[in-house]
Parts: C-alpha cells; structure tokens; sequence
C-alpha cells in the first residue's frame, strides 16, 4: 500500500519534530516555504505549525465532509 500522506502533514511532522528537537539532520534540511526548518526561529517554527495544521485538518476533513440534505426515515 503506498503512503498517503499529504505534503501539509509531511511538512506538519517535520515541523513538530524541528520544536521539539527530535528532528533528524535530514529532517532539518526541508524547507518550508522556501526556509530550511534548521534556519527557522521558534516563532516561524510556530507560525508554520499552525499553517500546515489547518491544511492537514482541511485536507482530511475533505474526505469525510457530509451532504447538504440528508435523507431520514421516520417510523
């Protein structure tokens, strides 16, 4: 099965990683919005953070997202 991870929720775990200095020298070397997460302050860390969370909460929710109208059946 191939991974079916978003770019939003790579960049996430990354991110996440780099604050809680977990982050491999690897991992470091992304960028993210054109900055290498080993160049980023904690505030850009933070800010990228909260970016990338609402697209990956954005990009999962589109899967699960409910019609307008929804059919019931009453007895």
């Amino acid at each position: 099965m191939a991974d079916e991870t978003s770019f939003s929720q790579n960049a996430l775990e990354a991110i996440e990683a780099a604050i809680l200095g977990r982050a491999s020298d690897a991992l470091l070397e992304q960028e993210v919005d054109g900055v290498k997460l080993k160049y980023m302050s904690l505030e850009q860390l933070l800010a990228a953070r909260d970016k990338f969370k609402m697209m990956a909460d954005a990009e999962s929710s589109e899967g699960i997202r409910l019609p307008s109208t929804v059919p019931r059946s009453f007895r």
